[in-house]
């Protein structure tokens, strides 16, 4: 805790000397605000599996520096401090005085800690990064990327887990202050494809803001739904996306209302979340491409076809973000936080965090086809399947 604090001491000195963003509040004002966010998570976090001691004694190191920190910006770097202790890459502080860096939709490469150094496990595709040739199983051998991580926690990491954290959020924070030099992409495509062009293939960039998203995709569908089998690919989320999306797409592959997920405020049980149908039901086989960058509102989208299309699962490991957020605006100040305040399950009671593809792609060794490993898996194996098969949608 020491060396977090000298880390942080210093990063607020840094700060005195920036020009606000905002006007200074009270010493009040703060209090309000940080006793505000405190509480909120205190009572609605989701994630207190070790229980509330480390929060708690947050609470005891940083509201006296929120007392004192008189600069807009020194305030919100408090707050984030405070929230730091949580090690969540799903609780975000929104504030003009701090860049809001988001993990993982704004990183383009995601860190492995091992053996004390750092290394590439995935790079997202089309990205700055990949287009400099970055690729999986590199060596991050960049002394400053490792020195802002120690900075951020103040100390050498506990575990693997800490470290990849801890990268995460520099690797974030880094991306977020530089605009991409590649051209945005949409937010859908929709086409077909495979030797006798009879393969569907939906790419959705959840996150991405798109007037009328629902609609189009709806629309996408319809054009695909004679395909003998269909491609959904969510590697590529540009933010935490709308539950509205994945209900849309869901109830297009169910004939009637279906449970497809479980859901968890704290201290409650779980109660099943249905999706009813909607249109005609898509019943070929349905494969979902996902990675690193498939996350919020993607990962919830990945489980969904799995349990109600019978959907086969290839690439990585999603981003893992736990539950489903809610935002609290801060009474004075402005600033929004947001945090998981459900857990979120598949129906056999597994986190959706847990969710594993069916095909594991290692990117540092993938096995056959150039380009791009992951899609290459999927079109193999539904090019080599039987002639059509359809499914039964639930029942």
């Amino acid at each position: 805790m020491r060396g977090r604090l000298r880390a942080a001491a210093a990063a607020l000195a840094a700060c005195a000397v920036l020009p606000l963003a905002a006007a200074e509040l009270t010493e009040r004002q703060r209090l309000e605000d940080f006793d505000a966010m405190w509480r909120a998570i205190d009572a609605r976090y989701a994630f207190f599996d070790a229980g509330h001691g480390a929060w708690r004694r947050a609470r005891d190191t940083w509201r006296p520096r929120a007392a004192k920190a008189r600069a807009s910006r020194q305030f919100a770097a408090v707050l984030r401090a405070t929230l730091d202790t949580l090690e969540d890459d799903n609780v975000a502080l929104a504030a003009e005085e701090l860049s809001r860096a988001r993990v993982p939709y704004d990183i383009d490469i995601w860190p492995r800690w091992e053996a004390g150094a750092a290394r590439v496990e995935a790079v997202r595709v089309f990205s700055d990064a990949d287009v400099a040739g970055m690729r999986p199983g590199q060596p991050l051998a960049d002394s400053a990327v490792e020195g802002a991580m120690r900075e951020r926690l103040g100390r050498r990491p506990r575990d693997a887990a800490q470290a990849e954290w801890a990268l995460r959020r520099v690797f974030a924070e880094r991306n977020h202050r530089m605009p991409s030099a590649t051209p945005p992409l949409p937010a859908l495509s929709a086409h077909r494809i495979g030797e006798n062009r009879d393969l569907g293939y939906v790419k959705v960039r959840i996150g991405v803001p798109e007037p009328q998203l629902e609609q189009k995709l709806d629309t996408a569908l319809d054009q695909l739904s004679d395909t003998r089998a269909l491609i959904v690919d969510l590697r590529d989320n540009a933010g935490p996306g709308s539950p509205a999306l994945t209900r849309t797409v869901l109830a297009r592959f169910v004939r009637q209302p279906t449970p497809w997920q479980l859901r968890s405020s704290p201290q409650a049980k779980p109660a099943a979340d249905s999706i009813a149908p909607a249109g005609v039901a898509y019943t070929g086989p349905v494969v979902v491409l996902v990675d690193r960058w498939t996350a919020g509102e993607g990962e919830t989208l990945a489980q969904g076809l799995k349990t109600v299309a019978h959907a086969q699962l290839i690439g990585t490991r999603t981003a893992g973000l736990r539950g489903a957020t809610t935002e609290l605006r801060l009474p004075r100040s402005g600033f929004v936080v947001s945090f998981p305040a459900e857990r979120t399950f598949q129906l056999d009671g597994k986190p959706r965090r847990e969710l594993v593809p069916d095909i594991l792609i290692d990117l540092a060794a993938p096995k056959g086809g150039p380009g791009d490993p992951i899609l290459y898996q999927a079109l193999t194996r539904l090019q080599s399947s039987s002639a059509p098969a359809r499914r039964s949608a639930p029942r």
